[in-house]
């Protein structure tokens, strides 16, 4: 089986944000692209289960629709994938 390639580090606290603010993926979605982010339930729902990327711009749009500072989507500690990634040891 292959290894699974996370794309983000933020997706599973956007997907519990989310479900606190009480909004399905296709609510989100929707005032995400009222807000100029146009975002599909589908990205979404690829962006929780850490399969797509997310840009800065993203992050900031999201953090506003749910009401949360920015740092709220980042996890306190880096996940265990993620660690050999950021001390600069990783190959793609």
């Amino acid at each position: 089986m292959s290894e699974r390639r996370y794309r983000n580090v933020v997706g599973p606290a956007c997907a519990a944000l989310r479900k606190r603010a009480d909004l399905t993926q296709a609510q989100l979605a929707a005032q995400c692209s009222v807000s100029g982010f146009h975002l599909s339930r589908a990205s979404l729902a690829r962006i929780e289960i850490q399969h797509r990327e997310v840009t800065d711009y993203e992050l900031m749009i999201l953090a506003r629709i749910l009401k949360v500072p920015l740092q709220d989507l980042f996890p306190k500690t880096p996940p265990k994938w993620a660690k050999h990634r950021i001390s600069g040891h990783h190959k793609d």
